[in-house]
């Protein structure tokens, strides 16, 4: 009779009961180098959610609260471009890093100037990996906190309110 009293909790991947810890999202098509990479940074305390298209890193980013996204280069439907562009446009307040090789940092070097936060290099340390989430987290988590609407319309970047796409006004210019 005692141990129908009890209120089970469910237990999280990282075995706390809490669900505490941080969610991030990999895009890429090679989920052998994802798992290895997961089963790591899990011990750390970050859960991560391998996704093979935009779409569905946009469901699971969506889904779990993810607030930050790894892109390889390529995977199955597009480049780490059209990741930071789905991100801007249905996730502003994620930030993203793209995973290269050296060998692409030709076409990669851009990547800032699309939105990315910073390139990580493979191979990849995991400490430095775990601390990058870990900041970045805070980041976004500070941005989410910031916006000045309940939904994801708009996200708040330093100083200035920047609408979630192009063409739709800010509550400033609405009035």
């Amino acid at each position: 009779m005692q141990g129908q009293n009890r209120v089970r909790r469910r237990m999280s991947p990282l075995g706390d009961r809490d669900g505490s810890g941080i969610d991030c999202v990999v895009l890429t098509c090679f989920q052998d180098e994802w798992r290895t990479i997961a089963t790591l940074l899990r011990y750390g305390g970050v859960r991560s959610h391998c996704a093979e298209t935009t779409e569905q890193a946009d469901f699971l980013l969506t889904v779990t609260g993810s607030t930050v996204l790894f892109s390889d280069v390529m995977f199955l439907d597009g480049s780490w471009v059209d990741a930071l562009r789905m991100c801007a446009h249905l996730h502003p307040c994620v930030l993203t890093f793209v995973i290269a090789d050296f060998v692409d940092r030709a076409f990669v070097s851009d990547a800032p100037d699309h939105g990315a936060c910073g390139t990580l290099w493979k191979p990849l340390s995991i400490l430095k990996t775990q601390k990058l989430i870990e900041v970045a987290d805070e980041a976004a988590r500070e941005r989410r906190c910031n916006q000045q609407l309940p939904t994801a319309d708009h996200c708040q970047f330093g100083t200035a309110t920047q609408p979630r796409f192009p063409g739709h006004a800010t509550p400033r210019q609405q009035h």
